[in-house]
């Protein structure tokens, strides 16, 4: 079978415990609610992939902007780099962790499951400090969203590093 010795004579559930899962359709549930305001903003919202003067309201007859306009992405083309960074991100995450996961085992940086005393799964090395890897991750999709942010709306960076700061 290709697997270690000690994963064939694990029962279901520790087994489950021990070994990496495929992605299950069901997890991709949390990210609903933000495809579903999306997408009712894109199929309702006729301004939604519109270029717009910051500050100025839209214009239906008026799609070219003055040379005295800052042009600013709109809120449509922020939502797709977001969500790319997202997806970008999760993708990143859940393709590192086995490799990290396998890497701190080598190097010995692992420890027993005291919860699993008097079980066959005992003996098993589990990898420390993954929390590294989303960790990590996360800082990467934070500074491109805040250079993003601040390259488009200079004017409200305080307010959003303020906001990031109280979390």
């Amino acid at each position: 079978d290709g697997q270690p010795q000690i994963f064939q004579e694990l029962s279901n559930n520790d087994r489950m415990a021990t070994t990496t899962l495929p992605l299950k359709p069901l997890s991709l549930f949390p990210l609903l609610p933000s495809v579903w305001i999306f997408l009712m903003l894109l199929l309702n919202d006729p301004t939604f992939f519109a270029q717009t003067s910051e500050g100025a309201a839209y214009d239906k007859n008026r799609l070219t902007s003055t040379a005295s306009d800052t042009l600013s992405p709109t809120v449509g083309a922020q939502l797709l780099v977001y969500l790319a960074l997202g997806i970008s991100g999760y993708v990143g995450t859940n393709r590192l962790i086995p490799n990290i996961k396998s890497y701190m085992i080598r190097r010995g940086i692992c420890g027993k499951d005291l919860g699993k005393k008097g079980t066959k799964a005992e003996d098993i090395d589990i990898p420390e400090s993954l929390g590294i890897v989303p960790g990590a991750i996360f800082l990467i999709c934070l500074i491109f969203c805040l250079v993003g942010f601040a390259a488009n709306h200079p004017s409200k960076l305080l307010d959003l590093n303020s906001a990031l700061l109280s979390i």
